[in-house]
């Protein structure tokens, strides 16, 4: 994978995380500020950027194979989650809500495999196209 589609991945990933942060602010009626947005997203990207590559998400077949991604970026987010969970009550000063907890688990594992198995299914076409054109 050229540094072009890592980038394009990295970036959509952040964004995955920026809008999980805006989808609640606004479900919350609060107004929606780069302090605010940054400050709900932190915590779960900080995770997600640690841990992901650590366990394969930024390699094939994760990145590449829209069924693998279906069910690896799911997992890896769960775990990430969790961290995400954690170092946001660390970070705070307070424990999670359980029911935030869950709703912030499910967004955001909802959120990236949707992007992920997106990306996947684009970056396969466009692996294949070059092998039939190159």
């Amino acid at each position: 994978m050229g540094w072009q589609w890592m980038a394009m991945l990295v970036v959509g990933d952040a964004f995955v995380f920026l809008l999980f942060a805006v989808l609640g602010l606004a479900h919350h009626r609060q107004p929606i500020t780069a302090d605010r947005v940054v400050h709900a997203a932190l915590p779960f990207a900080l995770a997600w950027f640690a841990i992901a590559p650590l366990v394969g998400a930024f390699r094939s077949p994760t990145v590449d194979a829209p069924k693998q991604a279906l069910w690896r970026v799911p997992l890896c987010s769960l775990l990430c989650g969790v961290v995400g969970l954690s170092l946001r009550s660390w970070l705070w000063r307070r424990p999670p809500v359980l029911s935030f907890a869950l709703v912030a688990l499910l967004m955001t594992m909802v959120l990236l495999t949707a992007w992920r198995v997106a990306f996947a299914i684009v970056f396969q076409r466009s692996i294949q196209r070059e092998k039939i054109c190159p």
